[in-house]
Formats: structure tokens, sequence, C-alpha cells
């Protein structure tokens, strides 16, 4: 009996120190995480600005509606100068400020262009929205799709599974693959 009592016993210590270090473990994380989001609070509400006003451009290019099209790269080229001067100095990331300098670039470029060259502008714009939310992250998931056929293939990101392709609108509306969740 006394053996049991025994084995019992050491048994009860090593759950109790398996669950201490294990909470631990979780206490620390939770730490980091939350310290990194005390760093970034306002980045990233930018950066959900950005997004929507990403996604109603995306929306009026898969609408072929040059003018909304026009309109909302207007409105996205004002958020990402308003989120590039928002950023203290010490605060900013290494390569964020040469992502938003070229996302502003091409934005102002899609307002003054017909919906061909919107669209071609669009693609390089995807590309700088993309690398701007590796470095800020997000708080909603993202979709990055893929159309293969446009321009020996593009990428641009979506808040939907859904493929609406922005780059042939209503030409090829569903032509694209999801190639991966963005969180």
């Amino acid at each position: 009996m006394n053996t049991i009592q025994s084995n019992l016993v050491k048994i009860a210590l090593i759950a109790t120190l398996i669950f201490t270090v294990s909470c631990k473990k979780t206490e620390e994380n939770a730490t980091v995480e939350t310290e990194r989001k005390e760093i970034t609070p306002e980045k990233n509400i930018s950066s959900e600005n950005i997004l929507k006003n990403y996604f109603n451009l995306k929306d009026a290019l898969v609408k072929d509606d040059k003018d909304k099209a026009t309109i909302h790269s207007e409105y996205l080229s004002n958020s990402l100068n308003d989120f590039n001067n928002s950023i203290s100095i010490e605060n900013k990331q290494d390569g964020l400020k040469e992502v938003l300098s070229k996302a502003i670039k091409n934005a102002i470029l899609i307002s003054k262009k017909d919906i061909k060259t919107q669209r071609e502008y669009f693609k390089e714009l995807s590309e700088n929205i993309t690398d701007m939310i590796a470095i800020t992250g997000t708080e909603q998931p993202l979709y990055e799709q893929h159309c293969p056929m446009y321009n020996g293939g593009t990428n641009w990101l979506s808040n939907s599974k859904e493929i609406r392709n922005p780059y042939y609108g209503s030409q090829m509306l569903k032509c694209g693959i999801v190639q991966r969740e963005i969180k």
C-alpha cells in the first residue's frame, strides 16, 4: 500500500510540475503578444482602413467601373499617406516606409488612368499592400488570390474566399484560385 501511495504522490508532483511549467510558458507567450500589440495598435487600425479602401478599389475593378476605381484609388492614396504620417520615427519598421511610398505612387497613378492601365498598376499596388501586411499584420483574415492568365500570373488580396477577378472583371469574373489565407 505504501508503494502505491508513494507512486501516487510522485505522479501528483510530476503532474503539478508539468502544469506549472506549461502555464508559465502560456503566460510568457501572452506577455509577448500583449507587448507586440502595445507597440503597433495605431498601425493595425490604420492598416485596416487601408485594406477597406483597397477592397473598395478592387471591387470597382471587378465591376469594370473606371470612375469608382478612380475615386477609391484617391481614398486609398489618402489613407496610405495618413498611415505613413501617423507612424512615429521610432516605431517605423524596416522597409515599411519604402513599401508605403511605392503604394502611394501606384494608387495615385491608378486615379489618373483608363481601366486597362488601372489594372496594370493595381497589380503593383497589390504587391505593395501584401508587403505592408507582412510587416504590420492584420486583424482580419485575408486571402491571397491568383489569376494565372493576367500578365503571366498575378496576385491580389481579398477579404473573401470567393474569387472575383479585378484584372478581367466581367470578362473572366471567376478566373483564379485562393493561394493562401493570411491571418
